[in-house]
């Protein structure tokens, strides 16, 4: 009964290690191909906005946009709302000459960056680009006509509502909140993964150390058994009864 309360136990300690090993790999998975990036991004992006703060900071030849003002609302496809994050995709001098009417660009003009859709290009005797004019799909009114040097990219695609987290994730604050809670969390998890662990290998050392001593006593019960001699029967007395003697007669 000893042994099999033992081995269940044992058995229930390993189940337990094995969930928390589970439990630990999914954490660590869940940080690894989502956080790290995202981590790895956002330091990138800092560092690239912190060495050229003339141009939005790009990676990978793509760069994260918060829209902040509502002059590309609409109902095409290709629109895009305040607070959302697009992504423009730079453009060297070669690719610029394949702008064409419709496409929606990302451009400088007095300090600040416009993403506006084309609708209009001016081209030179040669047949390149000497200039181009933009609207935003809610504006009334054209935009100043710019040139190839002013512009940074192409539009590409956004993500709905994501535009202020973003900015916000790129912050001190941010960071911390974001991924350094987390990274925190995954520490302090693998820290009581470990306690807990230690803790069932203690009491199952502790409960074998138990049976070893049950049965080293019993063993020792035994031994002092075996040294005791045999109890005896009382000896029963073989004595014949006296036999009557015949008085012979005179």
């Amino acid at each position: 009964m000893r042994r099999w309360l033992r081995a269940a136990m044992k058995e229930n300690v390993e189940n337990s290690n094995k969930k928390l090993n589970i439990a630990f790999t999914v954490v660590a998975v869940v940080l690894i191909v989502i956080i790290l990036p995202i981590l790895i991004c956002a330091v990138t992006l800092m560092i690239k906005a912190a060495v050229n703060p003339d141009d939005p900071p790009s990676i990978f030849g793509y760069a994260p946009l918060t829209v902040a003002s509502g002059s590309m609302e609409g109902t095409a496809e290709d629109c895009f709302n305040e607070g959302d994050l697009i992504f423009i995709k730079v453009l060297d001098d070669d690719e610029k000459q394949s702008l064409d009417y419709n496409d929606i660009i990302c451009y400088r003009t007095d300090g600040i960056f416009v993403t506006h859709r084309i609708i209009s290009i001016t081209y030179a005797n040669d047949g390149t680009i000497s200039s181009i004019t933009t609207m935003g799909d809610a504006n009334y009114a054209a935009d100043d006509p710019i040139t190839l040097d002013a512009v940074y990219g192409i539009y590409t695609g956004r993500i709905a509502n994501l535009g202020d987290f973003a900015e916000f994730l790129q912050t001190a604050g941010g960071m911390a909140l974001f991924i350094g809670i987390p990274i925190a969390a995954f520490v302090l998890f693998d820290v009581a993964r470990f306690i807990i662990t230690k803790r069932k290998k203690t009491d199952e050392a502790n409960i074998q150390s138990k049976d070893e001593e049950i049965a080293r006593l019993k063993k020792l019960l035994e031994e002092q058994s075996s040294d005791q001699p045999a109890d005896q029967s009382p000896d029963q007395s073989s004595a014949e009864p006296d036999t009557p003697t015949d008085t012979p007669k005179e």
